[in-house]
């Protein structure tokens, strides 16, 4: 057990080597680039699957209803004409190593993403995030699901927090590279009604050595009701 814990943690830093060479997408993987004390303590259970068996849960599915498809549709076209790009979504980070190394043996542990940590399609968070190089912004289009209620028919702050911080957490490390949370400050405005879609956007608004300042606000699908804003501060690591 001792040995393939050996091999196996070398080769996660060798991948990482290969992953910080590439271009900007590839900051959106949490690089594992620090001694073994940084690993989980207790044993995971590791298992190799194919690239085929990944399932990318950005893309449309039969819980999302017509005005998340038609959101997702529009950035879609903008992608098409280069000035969006729609990110990836897996339920755990070791699983993007398939997609950027395919031709190395990458590990997937039993852990999940806190976003996509339910086998049921429409339960959770349900969400896909576009980001744009050249204005060094996010916008994730964003459905909650029954299992994310806070009061009555509505979603939880909590969880309305942690999709503003996901979202701007995937923009600060496409544009400065690997990042934690150091303060979100959030006023919420109106609440967000259960299984309705919501747009979440968010920006760089400055870069101050190793700090990255961003803000973000969520609006509903035709951006009249401002539901949330929120300042977030995270710093490189």
């Amino acid at each position: 057990m001792f040995k393939f814990s050996v091999r196996l943690i070398k080769g996660l830093m060798q991948v990482t080597a290969w992953l910080q060479e590439q271009p900007v997408l590839t900051n959106l993987l949490y690089r594992i680039s620090g001694p073994a004390s940084y690993l989980p303590s207790r044993d995971l259970t590791v298992t190799w699957p194919r690239a085929e068996e990944h399932k990318d849960f950005s893309l449309p599915n039969s819980s999302w209803s017509q005005s998340m498809r038609n959101l997702y549709n529009k950035y879609m076209e903008l992608s098409q004409q280069g000035s969006w790009i729609r990110l990836p979504s897996y339920n755990a980070t070791v699983t993007h190593f398939t997609e950027q190394c395919p031709n190395s043996a990458k590990p997937q542990v039993t852990t999940r993403l806190f976003t996509r940590n339910l086998d049921v399609e429409g339960l959770g968070f349900e969400y896909v995030v576009f980001y744009n190089q050249a204005e060094q912004r996010t916008v994730c289009i964003f459905q909650a699901g029954p299992y994310l209620e806070g009061s009555h028919g509505l979603i939880h702050g909590g969880a309305i927090a942690t999709i503003i911080d996901s979202t701007a957490g995937i923009c600060a490390i496409c544009t400065a590279g690997k990042v934690m949370t150091a303060n979100l400050n959030i006023n919420y405005r109106s609440p967000i009604v259960l299984g309705s879609t919501a747009e979440v956007q968010c920006r760089v608004d400055k870069i101050e050595d190793r700090k990255i300042f961003l803000s973000a606000e969520i609006r509903n699908v035709d951006g009249q009701v401002l539901h949330t804003e929120a300042t977030i501060l995270f710093v490189q690591v």
